[in-house]
């Protein structure tokens, strides 16, 4: 019998919550291919900072106030939370955004992907 995707149930939401960053716009989809152990996808929208480029003379207090005017603004903005990638080589950095409460929501490197949908919108927007 074919299976189809649904959507997670409530118990199944609240067991990925430790290891999954998803926000209340989010929506989990569950596969059961598996008996007794579904696949699981989060789909999320998020509000993302990337890229976040520096000018190469830029010290850390010039990055602090850059960042720090972004969030108040997106804060003024109504948004709950947002995400950025740092060069996995630039652990000076990783520590200082760690000491202003960013956290790592990979637990290792990892490789990001993009995937475009060639043709859904026609006229390019």
């Amino acid at each position: 019998m074919l299976k189809h995707v649904r959507l997670a149930s409530k118990e199944e939401v609240e067991a990925l919550r430790a290891s999954s960053n998803y926000s209340r716009d989010s929506v989990v989809f569950a596969f059961d291919q598996n008996a007794g152990d579904p696949d699981f996808a989060v789909l999320r929208r998020v509000v993302e900072l990337d890229p976040v480029r520096f000018g190469k003379r830029t010290n850390d207090i010039g990055k602090a106030r850059f960042v720090h005017s972004l969030e108040a603004r997106m804060m003024g903005m109504g948004i709950e939370q947002y995400f950025f990638n740092v060069k996995a080589s630039d652990e000076r950095w990783q520590r200082v955004i760690e000491s202003w409460g960013a956290q790592r929501t990979s637990p290792e490197p990892e490789i990001r992907f993009q995937k475009v949908f060639e043709g859904v919108f026609p006229d390019g927007n």
